[in-house]
């Protein structure tokens, strides 16, 4: 090694050696390979058209609950329970599924059903039918989207960075989460129950898939932006995480185990217990990134963490607030499946740009401006509601009736609040957030103040100094003058 090479600085980046890029490959095949199979069946195989819906396990009746979005004239509607297929109650159906054995395929007839509507029992026949692939992502088409494009950015800074870490580490994430969430979101028909082997592969991936997923998450963290140095003390910390989250699932689903007295009942107990992973492992992925960047992390991965945090902010935040932790605690979710997809496109771009290009954007003004016209929307959609609340109450109360003068003048209110409110807002966020750049730019405007009124050398060199310093914050800081002619001489 020459004396160039051994002077010459360990770069600290993203890249560090991961695992074989065959074995990857091999690992992405079993998460994706599962949900194509699924897609294919739903695609080909006959079926009803129904959606299980889930409810929480301690609420539930005998049969399924379904949800049907588009109801056909004698077939199933929203808000059915289907107590029987076939002649054969739904728990007995899957029992047969979990146990392995096939039962007897339908025919190209109808299906045979017993459904309880509105308290009455009703008898259907319903002839099966295939869904399109439009059909199919119709519902759920923002989230599709998201695992489209998390799964596509995985895949080019797999290509792109074959053998780095992180790069596997997010090929492997975004593979899991398509794997699991495509067959979930596909979601259980009740003609399923006739196939056999469907309810098997749905709780492998709907389940099974998702304890993996709330592994890797873990696994993610001690590996973006770079590897961690406890891994070279603690190689094991990986596995730890994956059987204690598998431990954690094991444990809830056992001590409610009783309580589930249906087959039915132990698909919604083992499918609630899920929700518990989702709030523990993602905090927790959080607090391990956090955590490398203030003890960790150099500069470089430090603007790539500010990335992934960014990101967290958009989209995961609102989706733990609003929809995770209503759900978790038996309440319908407050934020839509389509906004919540469409909030998550923020993470896979933010993964892509801290691994591929950072450095290309300055993540501290977009999170800035992010905070700011946040803040800023929240607060002016607050003011037009209100406004026209409040105005439309006072036409009722004068003229006896609503007038659309109210949302006129709402409107203006808003054009006339924009630049002000959004002034204030910048303000109190560079006070609370960017405390340094507030106080750095105070300093430097009254240090412009000083330079005009100050003439004499000496304090004038106190004050540069003083201003630097407490800007610049430098560990060394000297003022060389330049003498002039009558000093030179």
């Amino acid at each position: 090694m020459t004396r160039l090479d051994q002077a010459r600085p360990k770069k600290t980046g993203t890249l560090s050696d991961g695992a074989h890029p065959l074995l990857v490959l091999v690992a992405v095949a079993v998460f994706v390979l599962p949900a194509s199979m699924f897609l294919a069946a739903r695609l080909r195989l006959p079926g009803d058209g129904a959606r299980l819906q889930f409810e929480p396990f301690r609420q539930t009746e005998k049969g399924w609950l379904v949800n049907v979005r588009l109801a056909r004239p004698g077939g199933l509607q929203d808000g059915d329970r289907v107590m029987s297929l076939a002649g054969q109650p739904v728990d007995h159906w899957m029992a047969i599924a979990l146990r392995g054995t096939r039962p007897t395929p339908p025919g190209e007839g109808s299906f045979a059903y017993t459904v309880l509507r509105n308290g009455q029992i009703i008898e259907l026949k319903i002839p099966p039918g295939r869904q399109s692939l439009a059909q199919l992502i119709e519902l759920n088409w923002s989230s599709y989207l998201f695992l489209a494009y998390m799964w596509a950015i995985g895949l080019i800074v797999f290509a792109l960075r074959p053998r780095q870490a992180s790069a596997q580490a997010t090929l492997l994430f975004s593979s899991n989460l398509v794997g699991s969430a495509v067959i979930y979101f596909l979601s259980l028909q009740p003609s399923d129950l006739l196939h056999g082997w469907l309810l098997p592969l749905w709780i492998w991936g709907a389940q099974v898939l998702y304890i993996v997923f709330a592994g890797l998450a873990i696994h993610f963290a001690l590996l973006f932006p770079i590897r961690r140095a406890v891994l070279q003390r603690r190689p094991y910390l990986p596995l730890a995480s994956y059987l204690g989250f598998l431990l954690l699932y094991l444990a809830v689903v056992a001590a409610q185990w009783r309580e589930a007295s249906t087959n039915t009942a132990r698909l919604y107990l083992a499918l609630n217990a899920s929700n518990l992973l989702t709030v523990t492992a993602i905090p927790l992925t959080l607090l391990i990134i956090l955590r490398g960047y203030r003890r960790e992390f150099d500069e470089v991965a430090r603007r790539q963490v500010r990335w992934f945090l960014w990101a967290s902010t958009v989209a995961i935040v609102p989706w733990q607030a609003l929809s995770v932790v209503p759900e978790l605690l038996g309440y319908r979710a407050l934020i839509s499946q389509s906004l919540t997809g469409l909030l998550w496109l923020a993470l896979p771009t933010a993964i892509a740009i801290a691994i591929l290009r950072e450095g290309l954007f300055d993540i501290d003004v977009i999170i800035n401006r992010t905070l700011v016209y946040g803040g800023l929307t929240g607060l002016l959609a607050a003011f037009y509601f209100a406004g026209v609340a409040l105005l439309q109450g006072a036409f009722r109360g004068v003229a006896g009736q609503e007038s659309p003068l109210a949302i006129v003048l709402s409107t203006l209110a808003i054009a006339a609040l924009f630049n002000p409110l959004r002034r204030r807002i910048q303000g109190f966020i560079d006070r609370r957030f960017y405390r340094r750049k507030f106080d750095s730019a105070l300093l430097l405007a009254e240090f412009g103040r000083t330079v005009r009124d100050e003439v004499d050398l000496g304090r004038m060199q106190e004050a540069l100094i003083g201003t630097v310093q407490d800007t610049l914050q430098p560990a060394h800081l000297s003022l060389w003058v330049r003498a002039g002619p009558r000093e030179q001489k």
